[in-house]
């Protein structure tokens, strides 16, 4: 078991919470460590099936899945969104024409107590929480299921987020044989995330 517990080199684990979503039998949980999540395997639970372990993105080379298809430049009338936006508003912009196509976007919120987590927004007021920026490690809050059910259904998915969490849910797509054609990503420049606990330092 504690093969399994320390496969992954904490340094190389981006907290994106793939292994949460793919354990079958809820044996994984996320816990802080120096203001960081990194996942714990409950070894009462675990049935050492593996699933996490095929769905990691720190494990094999899988280059491919953040590397960019196409390049496109744009830019938001700054009088439309660029007052309640702290990148521009492109992509409130893109969100708002995904809902309005009957799509949903998923991005990150803030909690009443500032914690930063992945949600889902299905219309126009659900995404009006979205808008803002917040560069920092948040709760994937399981969102890699309600992904994939999305797209099993056919419907267009836009994803905003870091990096290395687009790329880790390409993988777990890719893992599970879900169909991407519909599958919208954003990610921006990014040299690593801060802490967790920045957020949280704000409610103190």
């Amino acid at each position: 078991m504690d093969k399994v517990v320390n496969a992954v080199e904490t340094r190389k684990c981006v907290g994106c919470g793939n292994c949460l979503s793919a354990c079958p039998v809820s044996a994984i949980s996320f816990s802080h460590v120096n203001g960081f999540v990194y996942p714990t395997i409950d070894p009462q639970k675990c049935i050492c099936c593996g699933k996490w372990d095929r769905v990691c993105p720190a494990n094999g080379d899988d280059a491919q899945l953040s590397a960019p298809i196409d390049f496109y430049a744009a830019y938001v009338n700054p009088d439309v969104m660029h007052p309640d936006s702290t990148s521009g508003g492109l992509c409130t912009f893109a969100s708002e024409e995904v809902i309005r196509q009957g799509g949903v976007v998923f991005s990150v919120l803030f909690s009443d107590d500032w914690t930063a987590f992945y949600a889902k927004a299905e219309n126009l007021d659900q995404l009006k929480k979205h808008v803002g920026s917040k560069y920092m490690q948040a709760d994937s809050n399981n969102v890699q299921k309600e992904i994939a059910e999305q797209l099993k259904k056919g419907n267009q998915v836009l994803l905003i987020g870091t990096p290395c969490f687009v790329s880790a849910v390409k993988k777990y797509l890719k893992i599970n044989r879900i169909d991407i054609q519909n599958f919208i990503t954003i990610d921006f420049l990014c040299h690593g995330v801060p802490s967790a606990d920045v957020a949280s330092s704000f409610n103190r």
